[in-house]
């Protein structure tokens, strides 16, 4: 026999899921870790996933050619420009969740 609070777990339980799953893809799109956000998704639902959706990208943009390249590397990617290490990117402290 299913009781009506059995509903709403599963149901919570489902949306949980569902919030998880939308977290961790928009964070792994953003070059975060799709698990970390995954559970921040499913443990806090609408706001993991608002809060995944407003976080930056972990990469820094070339002054060249435009394109995103992670932290931490030393040429662009696609162009070959050479990055002027800064003292506040050194600095910084990135986490990468």
């Amino acid at each position: 026999m299913i009781t009506p609070s059995s509903d709403v777990m599963s149901l919570w339980f489902i949306f949980g899921i569902i919030c998880g799953i939308i977290s961790g893809a928009i964070a792994w799109a953003k070059h975060r870790s799709f698990i970390a956000w995954f559970f921040a998704g499913f443990f806090f639902s609408i706001l993991g996933v608002l809060i995944s959706a407003i976080i930056s990208r972990n990469e820094k943009k070339c002054p060249k050619c435009g394109e995103f390249s992670p932290y931490g590397t030393e040429k662009c990617e696609f162009c070959g420009y050479e990055f002027i290490p800064s003292e506040s990117e050194d600095s910084k402290f990135t986490l990468n969740v």
